[in-house]
């Protein structure tokens, strides 16, 4: 009970309490204190964009030409190879989700890689 009677007391005092004027220079003395943002980096596409974009390109074009033109005898052999293969990787006793997982996170880190070392980047470091 004490503490809200306190409390309306210094209520009262303070909205009958008249206002100070404010100083002239205060809105420019606050502006200079105020740090500028920096300017957010501008979308862009650099060489290295375009190059792995054709070279992915190129790669999956070729792959795809390559497989259609096999004969059918050397299709039959790349299956069983690819078979012998993930058997291999069976018995090894590694399973195909922890290879999926482990290509994963390359990839993830070979991207990271790439992007923290554009000019973009080390301007914000």
């Amino acid at each position: 009970m004490k503490e809200k009677f306190e409390r309306s007391i210094v209520e009262n005092a303070l909205r009958s309490y008249p206002l100070a004027e404010t100083p002239p220079d205060l809105p420019r003395l606050v502006l200079q204190r105020i740090q500028k943002m920096p300017r957010q980096a501008t979308f862009r596409l650099f060489w290295l964009d375009w190059a792995l974009g054709i070279f992915l390109a190129a790669v999956l074009s070729f792959g795809v030409l390559a497989l259609r033109h096999v004969p059918p005898v050397l299709q039959n052999q790349l299956y069983i190879h690819w078979l012998q293969f993930w058997q291999k990787i069976r018995l090894a006793r590694i399973n195909e989700s922890f290879v999926l997982a482990a290509f994963c996170g390359f990839l993830i880190v070979m991207v990271w890689l790439i992007w923290a070392n554009r000019p973009e980047q080390r301007k914000l470091r």
